[in-house]
């Protein structure tokens, strides 16, 4: 039941329902109504600090930013950050005999010249999951799968697929592969 404050008097102040029936009286003072309230604003400006403490606040309108310490790009509104691009363990110094990084080859472009090549810009998913795929089809095979609010940067220009009906964007991801989602799971920053 909602109460509304309908008058008061010496004794406390009369609420009722929002029909005006049940009528009931609550006795407070000025200084319990100023308690209240400080008591509020007390809590908001602790949360406030503590949330400005966690981050330094640099972020775009969709919670993303360039981590300077591992240098990925990740988002915070999910509430779940995304995993840095960078190796949790520490890498060893001393070389050894192998490429220590494989470079995935690089994709063809099958998409129309009317797609122009963009300086990347930097987008995040806002689907629960997406598959980021080698070839803008659906029956092409995965490079990665997506979660919602992990950013990654788009390549081209958006375009259509003649043989399906999606819009489809070229992407590159943190680790530098590259390939294609379509473009109605992105939210461009």
């Amino acid at each position: 039941m909602e109460l509304v404050v309908r008058g008061s008097n010496d004794y406390g102040h009369y609420l009722a329902d929002g029909s005006g029936k049940n009528m009931r009286s609550l006795k407070l003072t000025t200084g319990q109504k100023i308690t209240s309230a400080s008591s509020l604003v007390i809590s908001f400006l602790a949360i406030a600090t503590v949330s400005a403490l966690a981050h330094s606040g640099r972020t775009n309108a969709s919670g993303c930013h360039n981590n300077s310490k591992t240098g990925s790009y990740h988002c915070h509104n999910s509430g779940t950050p995304t995993a840095p691009s960078s190796p949790s363990s520490p890498r060893r110094s001393t070389p050894t005999s192998s490429p220590s990084r494989t470079t995935a080859p690089r994709v063809s472009e099958p998409y129309p010249k009317s797609a122009k090549l963009i300086q990347s810009e930097s987008a995040c998913i806002n689907a629960e999951s997406v598959n980021v795929r080698r070839l803008p089809s659906l029956d092409s095979s995965v490079v990665q799968t997506l979660d919602k609010n992990q950013c990654i940067f788009a390549l081209t220009q958006e375009f259509s697929v003649t043989s399906n009906s999606y819009r489809w964007r070229k992407v590159r991801l943190s680790d530098g592969r590259e390939g294609y989602t379509v473009t109605q799971f992105l939210n461009l920053l």
